[in-house]
């Protein structure tokens, strides 16, 4: 995985770039970690993670103890979920 931080504009754009072996672990259900502070972004971790469906999402960041009451799950409308 490559990550990066860059400027554009007044916009800040961060970017991560995977390879084929990270989908193959993200598919059989292994999350990627990241933290964040190096690109400049303090007490920020990035959890990529994948699911089938946005339900499926939820109830393996569930058994993960990711949500919990406190957590603000976001699903876009544009998606359907």
């Amino acid at each position: 995985m490559i990550k990066f931080a860059a400027h554009q504009g007044e916009r800040k754009i961060v970017g991560f770039g995977l390879t084929r072996d990270n989908v193959n672990r993200l598919i059989d259900g292994k999350p990627i970690h990241a933290w964040l502070e190096e690109m400049g972004l303090p007490k920020t971790d990035l959890l990529i993670f994948f699911g089938e469906t946005e339900q499926a999402m939820a109830e393996e960041l569930k058994k993960l103890g990711v949500i919990t009451e406190e957590t603000i799950l976001h699903v876009d409308p544009k998606l359907g979920g």
